[in-house]
């Protein structure tokens, strides 16, 4: 009788048992798959939902920026009478002013106008506006701010106005960065009336205190703006000639402004009725 292997006979009940937890390690394979998949899902959702908030913000940061710039610029001057009280307040106002303004006209103006000639005369301004907030008060070189001041409005009005001439679209950032131009304007003027009283007697009607920027900011946007004088004259033949093409130039300004943005405006409409037009005569001569 030849030797053979000998079939082991397993009872029913344990093959139960094997069966059930075969079934049993399946299934738990097969949920862990299904949740691991939905944790990548679930994270891949989120993840793109981020990407597309902040894109977002990113789209309407950039759509609205001259908006933002001129609300911050406006801000600016309202807190000015806060920087004539206490020069430091003025120096961080200073900081602020200065990274707002290069920030929101290098994407609005001529780049190239901001980094080459923008960029170095802020720097000097705001070391001159630092050291007339902790130097000595006695030093001619704590009296530098306004001189670098007005060529940085200068620089910064040129970078501006070199970009109206490609306006193509009239849109609330057109007109924001229309206004932010007439406010550097009278920026720049207020920044002058101080040089000049600085160095003349009997600029104004009244004297005005050491450091007043405040003051020389509301007689140059009364005179910009032809809204008429109060307390505060000028009465020096100088002066009275800059005030005079201060006016003239804010009358000019704004007739020029509101008749080119008219003119954008209404060539678009033009453009818009073409294509209307177009599409009409090509509806009734049908297919050919």
């Amino acid at each position: 009788m030849a030797l053979g292997s000998i079939p082991v006979t397993i009872p029913a009940s344990e093959q139960f048992a094997l069966n059930c937890l075969h079934r049993h390690r399946v299934i738990s394979l097969d949920v862990a798959c299904k949740t691991t998949q939905m944790a990548e899902k679930l994270a891949n959702t989120t993840v793109e939902s981020t990407a597309e908030k902040a894109a977002d913000v990113r789209t309407w940061l950039a759509r609205h920026r001259s908006e933002m710039l001129l609300a911050a610029l406006v801000a600016m001057m309202l807190a000015s009478p806060l920087a004539d009280r206490s020069p430091h307040i003025g120096a961080l106002l200073a900081c602020l002013q200065l990274v707002f303004l290069l920030m929101g006209a290098s994407y609005l103006a001529n780049r190239r106008i901001i980094v080459r000639v923008a960029l170095p005369i802020g720097g000097v301004w705001l070391l001159a506006r630092l050291l007339e907030a902790f130097g000595d008060s006695h030093k001619i070189y704590t009296h530098l701010a306004p001189l670098a001041g007005f060529a940085l409005s200068c620089a910064v009005l040129w970078a501006l106005l070199n970009r109206f001439g490609s306006i193509t679209k009239v849109t609330s950032s057109v007109i924001s960065e229309a206004v932010i131009s007439y406010l550097v304007i009278a920026i720049a003027f207020s920044q002058l009336y101080w040089i000049i009283d600085h160095f003349v007697r009997n600029a104004f009607s009244q004297p005005v205190p050491l450091g007043q920027s405040g003051t020389f900011l509301y007689f140059s946007l009364v005179t910009l703006s032809g809204l008429g004088y109060g307390s505060l004259l000028p009465m020096n033949s100088y002066v009275r000639l800059i005030a005079s093409f201060e006016n003239i130039l804010g009358l000019f300004y704004l007739a020029v402004v509101v008749s080119r943005l008219v003119s954008s405006y209404n060539s678009r409409i033009s453009h818009l009725l073409d294509a209307e037009a177009k599409k009409e005569v090509a509806g009734h001569r049908g297919p050919l």
